[in-house]
């Protein structure tokens, strides 16, 4: 009787407990507990698809997305004002990454290259800097070479830039950018 007694009391304890901890999860915003955590899935119109290229990325919206092709590459362009804007540009690319500033400089010694950083991310090496353009002014650059080794038919630069002043909002828009 006593055994039978401690096992009653004990699920009674536990059944408490459980819903003591449910009421208190639901009473509480997810946000809160888990901010990082977004119960809202991102709208389509917020996430811009290349299938040429097989990526994707979620931006903050309200922007419009261009595509044009150039004779040496690709030009993806999001605006949303003069200064809330950014281009990708994506080119073939001969060799494998990770690119270096010396390689760059192979190609384009005119360009300025100021800050600059490498940074990783998800395993792909970028370089971060800024330069000059005439008709944007200071602009961030990032550019990286993906994939690193060649795949059947190469792999590609992509060269994303914007204009400097749009840099504190860039997190919102497209995290490692």
């Amino acid at each position: 009787m006593i055994y039978r007694n401690k096992i009653l009391i004990a699920v009674l304890v536990i059944a408490l407990l459980s819903g003591a901890g449910l009421w208190f999860w639901r009473s509480q915003a997810i946000e809160k507990i888990f901010p990082e955590f977004n119960p809202t899935p991102p709208s389509p119109s917020n996430i811009y698809t290349n299938t040429e290229y097989g990526f994707s990325f979620q931006h903050s919206g309200g922007f419009t997305v261009s595509e044009f092709a150039e004779t040496q590459g690709d030009i993806i362009l999001l605006e949303k004002s003069a200064k809330e804007n950014f281009q990708i540009y994506i080119t073939p690319f001969d060799e494998e990454g990770p690119l270096t500033p010396e390689r760059i400089g192979q190609d384009l010694p005119e360009l300025t290259i100021a800050g600059l950083r490498e940074i990783e991310v998800n395993s792909v090496k970028m370089l971060i800097f800024f330069s000059e353009d005439s008709s944007l002014g200071q602009t961030r650059e990032v550019w990286f070479v993906w994939p690193p080794s060649p795949y059947p038919h190469g792999n590609y630069l992509y060269q994303v830039t914007r204009p400097a002043a749009f840099d504190e909002g860039r997190s919102k828009i497209v995290a490692p950018f």
